[in-house]
């Protein structure tokens, strides 16, 4: 996928099935400790606080209500984070794909998979 279609393709586990249904961006202006993904705001339009806990390197979150206009934001740690109540964990990227994370650069393109279905 990733050289017919420029496409980062990650496994991951969540319990929220709708990140497998879209391709997400990384945002043009690179974060040092997390991938932004430009589509979060925009699809996620409510989130209220829930599973608010440490963030290890490939958790997957989004900010919840608490965070104000900055709620739905898309991300996915490159580096460790401790809890915050203003962000929900929602999955996490498998340990054989933690690697890939220092491929996304710039306007990366991401397409979350189930464990096992990498084409």
């Amino acid at each position: 996928m990733y050289f017919q279609h420029n496409i980062l393709q990650l496994s991951i586990q969540t319990s929220m099935a709708s990140l497998y249904q879209d391709i997400w961006h990384n945002r043009p202006d690179v974060a040092r400790d997390v991938i932004r993904l430009v589509e979060g705001r925009q699809k996620i339009k409510t989130m209220p606080p829930m599973q608010t806990r440490k963030r290890p390197v490939g958790t997957i979150t989004v900010d919840n209500s608490r965070y104000g206009r900055y709620m739905g934001e898309l991300e996915i740690l490159k580096q460790s984070l401790s809890a915050d109540p203003r962000v929900n964990v929602v999955g996490q990227v498998v340990t054989t794909d933690l690697s890939l994370l220092a491929l996304i650069g710039s306007n990366q393109a991401v397409q979350f998979i189930r464990k096992d279905e990498k084409q």
